[in-house]
């Protein structure tokens, strides 16, 4: 019996609040969330008017706030993230709750 290696994707997928998708991208399985984040983000610029950039809060998870391209990112772009474990205010947050 012959193997052929299973090929794994990721869909990245921007959506309205309605769940209307407005960008997709399709990576690499192993492509990791610190890599696609800062092109992702770069293509909903490009993709979107002014004014829709400016109502756009982009939802992510812990590797946007790990990365350098947080310093180039907070003062053009609302997000929601929550805190990377190696933080310690997350770990003193999550201890008051």
């Amino acid at each position: 019996m012959t193997q052929h290696p299973i090929r794994c994707s990721v869909m990245i997928m921007g959506v309205t609040p309605e769940r209307v998708p407005i960008l997709a991208t399709m990576e690499n399985g192993n492509t990791d969330n610190q890599s696609w984040n800062p092109t992702f983000i770069q293509k909903l610029r490009e993709a979107l008017s002014k004014e829709e950039w400016d109502q756009l809060i982009y939802q992510a998870d812990s590797a946007l706030i790990a990365t350098e391209d947080l310093r180039a990112i907070r003062k053009e772009l609302q997000f929601i993230s929550r805190l990377p474990e190696t933080f310690r205010l997350s770990h003193d947050l999550k201890e008051r709750t």
